[in-house]
C-alpha cells in the first residue's frame, strides 16, 4: 500500500498503478504455476518408483504412460483459474487504495 502511495504522490497515473502491479502478479502466478506442475510432475515420476516398487504395480497405477502426467486442458484450465483469482486479488486492493487520499496510504491507515 505504501508503494502505491508513493506512486501515487509523484503524479504516477492510475492506470500505470494497475498495470505495473498486475503484471508483475501475472508473471509471478503463471511462473509459480509452471514450475509447481513441473515439481509435481517430477514428484509422481520420481515418487511412482518408491511407492509402487515392481513395474507391474507401476503399470497398475498407470505411472508407465507419460501422457498422464500432462493433460494441457486441466493444466490450462487451472492456471486461468489461479490468473483469475490472480486480478481479483491485484484489483480489488488497488482501487481501494487509489480512492483514498495519499497520506493515509502511505501511513498505512
Amino acid at each position: 500500500m505504501e508503494e502505491i502511495g508513493i506512486r501515487k504522490a509523484y503524479g504516477a497515473p492510475t492506470a500505470s498503478i494497475f498495470g505495473q502491479l498486475l503484471a508483475e502478479n501475472m508473471l509471478l502466478t503463471f511462473l509459480g504455476g509452471l514450475i509447481g506442475y513441473l515439481f509435481s510432475c517430477l514428484i509422481v515420476v520420481t515418487g511412482g518408483y518408491w511407492m509402487f516398487g515392481s513395474a507391474s504395480l507401476r503399470a497398475e497405477a498407470g505411472l508407465t504412460n507419460v501422457g498422464l502426467f500432462f493433460n494441457a486442458d486441466l493444466f490450462l484450465m487451472v492456471l486461468l483459474l489461479c490468473l483469475l483469482f490472480n486480478v481479483l486479488s491485484v484489483c480489488i486492493p488497488v482501487w481501494m487504495a487509489i480512492r483514498r487520499p495519499i497520506t493515509e496510504i502511505i501511513q498505512g491507515e
